[in-house]
């Protein structure tokens, strides 16, 4: 095992014959999940456990433990929770030979903390006992706290007075002081538990805690997962030391220093390799945030926004390099796969809960008939604008309640029919969406996709109104579980796109450089794809694993049917604007490269580039050792979309005038303070 990550003998490239697998791992809050992916970017093997049914010892529920508005989890139940599922992938048939590299993600925001002398614990670990009785006495701090965990409010309070702020601080770490960010979750156990802190030699990420038990030492924190420390100074991606000072004495030493996720950290461990049989070889990467992880899984690019509808909605935004502008809701962290890049974070309570309530209550539970009344109304709803929130809103902070507003902004205390209330949530639900996208630095252009998943991503009623509103194509997943598996497939992803370039000649180093996004394929029409019957998937799920409520079953647009409305169909196939779908196979090895993309009418249409400068000219995904291939590209294999639908020609003039009006309003509603309607 080695960790000298300057030292170039460290580094084997594969050679092109061997049979390379790669090992993607997430250790969520509920479970720890691993996937083995072989070199042609196909699933091959799929194992979890499940910390409360397959943990009874340890007496979590939902894989925690809560003491009032305290939350951890066990550290060694999430060691042992890997000793079962890697037995299980090895009953599965996987030689863990063939592993070519690993990666993986945790649970953002949690910490671990490792007692002094954790590096000779690791050096002696013995391959013939399983890794959480070696690691039994490991660590300083048993129970870790959580993501969940809320008790850190004077904390924070305290560090945002001593950097200036909250926004003074957001400006500098790219959040304000959040409860569950670790910087606060430090600053507490340096102050209640000081003599333990006292005896903590390293504290680690859950996310670079995992890497340590693959590389048998303390693994460096990945920079993109730091950002949500509170700790990081966005610009100089190093700690920012006014902000360790505020929360722990000798924390840098204690934190040591930030990676870059395409910097390996090593060779695995001789534990790994004794009990396991890995290959000394087999390379370790940075393990990263789960959502910094979900992003690269997505295979997200510049230009792109993910949408995750779920219980609650989340917002995944690629941001360039002079872009990104933190504020007080939402977060800004470096780019997990472009070192030059930044991403942003949004989360919204009032998702799929919400919108089925508005079912319930305006077509009796029924989508099919949710959708027509979404239809029977015109885009613009008559101007009539409503804000829907059963939860405290995490953006904006603290909002609860229904607020409906005329096209005049009076406020009203219904509106006249059931069609302007479906529609006034779902334009609502969006528009908020797009604003608070733009006021974090992302700007809508002709290359922007919007890159939805989850249980609402099957509701092409849906899909058209988040076209609509952000003026540009929407794309899902070709194979909805994809989205499912993103964190843990991001792993697997980053550490093949490392391994590539290796084979290529070239040793990977901590600089990426940045090139424009793929221009897409000219001399292939988009044919009229007809009236669109969306199927609901069984495996559709939200992120609380349950069937999503906004799952429907041959649903169908209703409306059309005129000539004007089928030749405007008709026009806006023709001209669909730079989609980009890239659920592109690439050849490797060949002349000419073929790339296969399914199109919204689902035949398979193929055209050969002569090289590779053809098929690379424009991407700017990040380029990796001047290779000339991005992660996007790489890993496109493995994630396909395809065209669900692009805005209609009259949608900007209807909208800018909205969202505008939706800014003010919303603003408007922050001033009454948190009310119930």
């Amino acid at each position: 095992m080695s960790t000298d990550f300057d030292d170039p003998s460290s580094f084997k490239a594969v050679s092109e014959g061997d049979p390379c697998l790669y090992l993607g791992l997430d250790f969520s809050t509920q479970q720890v999940k691993a996937l083995v992916m072989d070199d042609k970017c196909r699933v091959i093997a799929e194992e979890y456990v499940q910390y409360d049914a397959e943990l009874p010892e340890y007496r979590t529920h939902g894989g925690v433990l809560v003491s009032g508005n305290r939350v951890t989890s066990p550290a060694i139940m999430w060691v042992k929770a890997l000793d079962m599922v890697m037995e299980k992938i090895r009953i599965s048939g996987i030689d863990f030979g063939q592993i070519a590299a690993l990666s993986g993600c945790g649970q953002q925001h949690g910490s671990v903390y490792w007692r002094q002398g954790i590096h000779d614990i690791f050096q002696g670990l013995n391959p013939d006992k399983f890794l959480h009785d070696e690691l039994a006495h490991a660590f300083s701090i048993l129970d870790s706290p959580v993501w969940m965990d809320s008790s850190t409010t004077e904390e924070c309070r305290i560090l945002e007075e001593l950097l200036g702020g909250p926004q003074a601080l957001a400006e500098i770490t790219g959040s304000r002081a959040f409860e569950r960010f670790t910087g606060s979750q430090i600053s507490k156990m340096f102050k209640e538990r000081h003599e333990a802190y006292t005896h903590t030699e390293r504290i680690s990420l859950v996310s670079s805690f995992a890497c340590s038990l693959f590389l048998g030492d303390t693994a460096p924190i990945e920079v993109s997962d730091a950002g949500g420390m509170n700790l990081l100074d966005l610009k100089s991606k190093d700690w920012c030391q006014d902000c360790l000072d505020a929360c722990g004495s000798g924390l840098r030493e204690k934190l040591g220093q930030p990676i870059w996720g395409f910097s390996p950290v090593g060779t695995i461990s001789n534990y790994m390799v004794e009990r396991y049989g890995f290959e000394s070889t087999c390379q370790v990467l940075p393990f990263t945030g789960d959502n910094q992880s979900a992003l690269a899984g997505l295979r997200m690019g510049p230009g792109d926004i993910g949408i995750s509808l779920g219980t609650s909605d989340t917002l995944f935004i690629w941001l360039g390099p002079e872009d990104a502008q933190p504020q007080l809701s939402g977060h800004v962290w470096p780019n997990p796969v472009d070192q030059q890049a930044f991403m942003a974070l949004l989360c919204y309570k009032n998702g799929s809960l919400t919108r089925e309530r508005l079912c319930q209550s305006t077509a009796e539970g029924s989508w099919d008939l949710f959708n027509q009344l979404l239809d029977s109304t015109p885009r613009g709803n008559f101007g009539n604008i409503g804000m829907y929130y059963d939860f405290p809103e995490i953006t904006p902070s603290g909002v609860q309640g229904d607020f409906r507003f005329s096209k005049n902004d009076e406020r009203v205390s219904r509106f006249a029919s059931k069609e302007a209330e479906v529609r006034a949530l779902l334009e609502g639900q969006f528009m908020a969406k797009r604003i608070h996208a733009e006021r974090m630095g992302f700007t809508i252009d002709t290359d922007t996709r919007i890159l939805v998943c989850g249980g609402a991503s099957v509701n092409s009623a849906i899909l058209q109104i988040i076209s609509d509103v952000f003026q540009a194509p929407v794309l899902t997943l070709e194979e909805p579980r994809v989205g499912a598996n993103s964190a843990a497939l991001g792993g697997a992803l980053r550490a093949r796109y490392f391994v590539k370039t290796l084979q290529g000649g070239k040793r990977a180093t901590t600089s990426l450089t940045t090139v424009p996004h793929s221009a897409p394929l000219d001399d292939q029409p988009q044919e009229d794809p007809g009236p669109k019957k969306v199927l609901q998937d069984s495996s559709s799920q939200d992120k609380d694993g349950k069937a999503s409520p906004a799952t429907i079953q041959d649903q169908q647009r209703v409306g059309g049917g005129t000539h004007e409305a089928e030749q405007e169909e008709q026009d806006r196939a023709e001209n669909q604007r730079k989609f980009r779908c890239e659920g592109d196979e690439i050849g490797e090895g060949n002349n000419e490269d073929q790339v296969r993309t399914k199109g919204n009418d689902g035949e398979t249409r193929t055209s050969a580039t002569s090289n590779w400068s053809e098929m690379t000219q424009g991407d700017k995904g990040g380029e990796l050792c001047g290779s000339g291939l991005s992660f996007t590209e790489v890993s496109s294999p493995a994630v396909k979309y395809i065209l669900a639908c692009s805005p209609h020609k009259d949608a900007a003039s209807i909208y800018k005038p909205l969202l505008e009006r939706f800014r003010n309003l919303e603003q408007r509603i922050i001033g009454m303070g948190s009310k119930v309607a």
